[in-house]
């Protein structure tokens, strides 16, 4: 059974946690994956799992197409008894599904949508201006026409 244990990010207690993490590597290598995520570096991991990560470091545990939160002590031994069979007892969460194929296309416009609307704003006023110009401009050319037509009668 393929288990993974993650440190989302190293600052602050994350890096004083990093030592007991490179320990534990190394104790649990061959039966559980031990891995750190950057969470502030990996936007599209921390929009996924923002539900899930409201501090650091978020320890959490992936098996059965599940996870699990860890909140105990942060030593090594009971983080170790935690990822080989601690994690059977704990709450599962459902793991957020990936992003969809639509959610780059609405990232790219949430990320530009200012740029856009900008855009299309400039753009409607650029067809307001030029209408009210050339509204005005046929109003010159109509009065115009009317003023040459009174002085011909």
């Amino acid at each position: 059974m393929y288990r993974s244990l993650s440190l989302p990010a190293r600052a602050g207690h994350c890096t004083q946690l990093a030592p007991t993490w490179e320990a534990l590597s190394e104790e649990l290598a061959g039966e559980v994956a031990v891995a750190h995520v950057n969470v502030p570096a990996n936007n599209r991991l921390a929009k996924r799992f923002s539900s899930t990560v409201q501090g650091f470091p978020t320890l959490l545990l992936f098996a059965n197409r599940s996870m699990y939160a860890y909140e105990g002590e942060r030593a090594q031994a009971s983080l170790a008894a935690f990822a080989r069979s601690g994690w059977k007892s704990a709450r599962s969460l459902a793991v957020p599904p990936p992003p969809g194929m639509f959610d780059g296309v609405f990232g790219f416009i949430e990320l530009h949508a200012k740029l856009l609307v900008g855009l299309c704003l400039a753009i409607l006023f650029g067809v307001v201006a030029h209408a009210v110009v050339s509204a005005r401009k046929t109003a010159r050319r109509r009065a115009k026409l009317a003023s040459s037509l009174r002085k011909t009668k």
